[in-house]
């Protein structure tokens, strides 16, 4: 999977870091992507990631989620939910916030690092489908990110 990727914030964050979490997700859930994204081989798929700070995130999350302030990750499936346009092999596009993600590593007492990858995988299932909306789901969700981390 080609991953397109924006860092627009002053924080140096190598794509290579995000693209080895890519390829480990893209073999624990080879079944689900292949589900979703008939006809296509994995090296077909494009995922889109951007990296923005708090003051992009707000109104992001605001109108997309309804919910005010910033967010750690948004996913945007383009797969999970197909439309009527017809799928082109970009499976979506991830969007998280540097400045959420380093408070929440402070919160947590781990690395930015640690967060920053936790989140892109958390962002990643999100774009097949996955979701943590009942215990089940939740735990199913959280199985595979560990797996991958």
């Amino acid at each position: 999977m080609q991953l397109d990727y924006l860092n627009k914030t002053s924080r140096k964050i190598s794509k290579t870091f995000f693209n080895a979490l890519v390829k480990k997700a893209e073999k624990i859930i080879s079944q689900r992507i292949s589900k979703l994204c008939p006809g296509f081989h994995s090296q077909d798929l494009a995922l889109s990631l951007t990296l923005i700070g708090d003051q992009e995130m707000t109104p992001l999350h605001e109108e997309w989620r309804l919910k005010k302030g910033p967010t750690d990750v948004l996913s945007f499936s383009f797969v999970e939910k197909p439309s009527d346009f017809p799928f082109d092999g970009n499976v979506g596009d991830i969007v998280i916030s540097v400045d959420t993600i380093a408070t929440q590593a402070k919160k947590h007492h781990w690395s930015f690092e640690q967060e920053l990858a936790k989140m892109f995988v958390h962002g990643f299932l999100h774009i097949f489908g996955y979701d943590h909306e009942t215990d089940r789901e939740e735990a199913e969700m959280e199985a595979l990110a560990e797996k991958i981390l």
